[in-house]
């Protein structure tokens, strides 16, 4: 009987130390590791970080990096395009300097393939253009865009091999509370 309530002691003691971990890692999650104006650089899985700059007008820049990748860049709208849009003749243009990207699922513009070269055009630039068909569909003030891709570099560092994405284990089912 004694054996028994040390091992339920024991199976709760460590439930309760999953919970709180995950309690303070939820906490820290929702903590920006560096902000500044509309930048702002998370920590994600433990594994990679992402740059966020959000819009009231209309979506969401993100850049997510591991310390071993250069930089993935993503735009999401807010409103979504039929789905049926063409993903032909997509750039992002960084002050004229044009790289090609591409529509995923009506609503993700992204560059496809990052390279250390569009990192510097996102830094040095002061604007960023997403042009689809020739249409602006989207534009950034990039002010700022390079100290926050400093931190964004720093933050990426902390999980050396690490690559994006890396997905979360899942929570405790709830009926292990």
């Amino acid at each position: 009987m004694r054996i028994f309530a040390f091992a339920a002691l024991l199976t709760f003691g460590a439930l309760g130390g999953i919970v709180a971990a995950s309690a303070q890692s939820a906490r820290h999650a929702d903590e920006p590791y560096y902000q500044s104006g509309p930048w702002k650089v998370v920590e994600l899985a433990n594994a990679f970080c992402e740059i966020r700059w959000d819009s009231d007008a209309g979506g969401r820049l993100s850049l997510s990096k591991s310390s071993t990748e250069p930089a993935y860049f993503n735009f999401q709208l807010t409103d979504e395009l039929d789905y049926d849009t063409p993903g032909r003749h997509v750039t992002w243009d960084f002050d004229g300097e044009r790289v090609p990207g591409r529509l995923l699922v009506g609503k993700y513009y992204q560059i496809p393939d990052g390279t250390s070269q569009v990192e510097a055009l996102f830094r040095k630039a002061r604007t960023l253009t997403i042009i689809h068909d020739d249409k602006a569909v989207a534009r950034v003030d990039l002010t700022g865009s390079a100290a926050a891709f400093r931190q964004l570099t720093r933050c990426a560092d902390q999980f050396p091999g690490k690559t994006v994405p890396v997905i979360p284990p899942p929570a405790p089912p709830r009926s292990m509370l």
